[in-house]
């Protein structure tokens, strides 16, 4: 079986192009590379069609170079498709390995994008259209709400959903969950549901296991919806495989089940400020992880905190900066996996998770001061 993935882009619609072989991940050298080469990748990832075919825009890769002088019509469905020369035939370094940015990038943003294309002209076009992509992070969050089929949760303050049966085992650090609550004070528990509206602290050296989004004192009785819904195949599957094998690239990973679960333009307790966010959870073999997305996160007075806490707190994680109220905006421009508003986690029992606080600058000032 042949696959593809884009690493080191700002989604799994843009990267550094690699090609499974043999059960070996490998690049494509960017001799005769073009756009209608590009745009066969772009739709075997179910990215839509291509925005720019790019050189080595998006770092070397290592190892094996797979393919060279490819030659795709534009027609193709896969890029195994289109002439070559032979696997593992080439005459390349990994400096030439070839990017691509695709449609499925821009969608959300293509409203914003204010660049007037003359200087998109001048300047280079894939930062500065990078550039505009980095101011608008809510691109990083799975689909949600009435149109992706959720199930919302009651208003009610400090309440939460029904015990939820997952359609399949979760596992998180050690410990197999077959249900869930989705609490809306903005965190997920496995054994029972939690109303407390004040956070604990983290590490907290409690008895449960608690995923905390943002956990805080929300109340979507007065505006908002806290919702969730998980998938066993589709798109969504699709997205989840890609996104995890991007940012831990390391691993080869196939979703086989993900939930997700979203608050959104959910107002603090006794304010009118919304604030969105979204966890998901994801898992495949023996592989678990979660993913934190941020969208517009308000300040609060409210004590808050946002990571993981395991039993015991033998595991856990703050995101920086996410225990204060003041500074909590900043969540939607700070990631471990540079990739603006998202925090991804490896919570199986395997190795530890990326963790740290890589924040990705604003590419904007780049783009004005070229």
């Amino acid at each position: 079986m042949v696959d593809v993935r884009l690493v080191n882009g700002f989604s799994f619609c843009s990267g550094r192009l690699e090609i499974l072989h043999n059960g070996i991940w490998g690049t494509v050298c960017d001799d005769h590379w073009g756009s209608p080469d590009a745009a066969v990748v772009c739709r075997q990832l179910g990215c839509g069609n291509v925005v720019q075919a790019l050189d080595n825009r998006f770092g070397q890769g290592s190892g094996q170079i797979w393919l060279d002088d490819v030659l795709c019509s534009g027609t193709e469905t896969a890029l195994q498709n289109c002439a070559s020369l032979a696997w593992g035939v080439h005459n390349c370094f990994h400096h030439e390995d070839v990017g691509l940015l695709c449609e499925g990038e821009l969608n959300t943003f293509q409203k914003h994008l204010s660049c007037d294309f003359a200087v998109l002209q001048f300047l280079d076009y894939f930062v500065c259209v990078l550039s505009l992509i980095s101011r608008y992070v809510r691109k990083v969050f799975y689909p949600f709400g009435s149109a992706a089929g959720d199930t919302n949760n009651s208003a009610s303050l400090d309440g939460s959903s029904s015990v939820i049966q997952l359609l399949s085992p979760f596992l998180f650090f050690g410990r197999t969950y077959q249900q869930i609550y989705v609490n809306n004070n903005g965190h997920l528990t496995f054994n029972q549901p939690v109303t407390q509206n004040v956070p604990d602290h983290f590490p907290s050296y409690g008895s449960q296991d608690i995923i905390a989004g943002l956990w805080t004192n929300l109340d979507n009785r007065q505006r908002g919806v806290v919702s969730y819904r998980q998938y066993t195949s589709g798109n969504v599957l699709t997205r989840a495989s890609q996104d995890i094998n991007t940012h831990f690239p390391n691993l080869t990973f196939t979703a086989s089940w993900v939930f997700v679960a979203t608050w959104d333009k959910v107002v603090y307790f006794n304010t009118s400020t919304e604030t969105s966010f979204q966890v998901v959870l994801m898992s495949g073999s023996n592989f678990s992880f979660i993913l934190m997305n941020y969208g517009d996160v308000a300040v609060t007075g409210h004590p808050v905190q946002a990571g993981y806490d395991a039993v015991y707190s033998a595991d856990y994680f703050v995101i920086p900066g996410s225990n204060k109220g003041s500074v909590i905006p900043n969540l939607r421009s700070s990631s471990n996996v540079n990739f603006p508003g998202r925090w991804a986690f490896r919570v199986d029992s395997g190795p530890k998770s990326k963790k740290g606080n890589l924040t990705t600058h604003n590419l904007l000032s780049i783009c004005s001061s070229l």
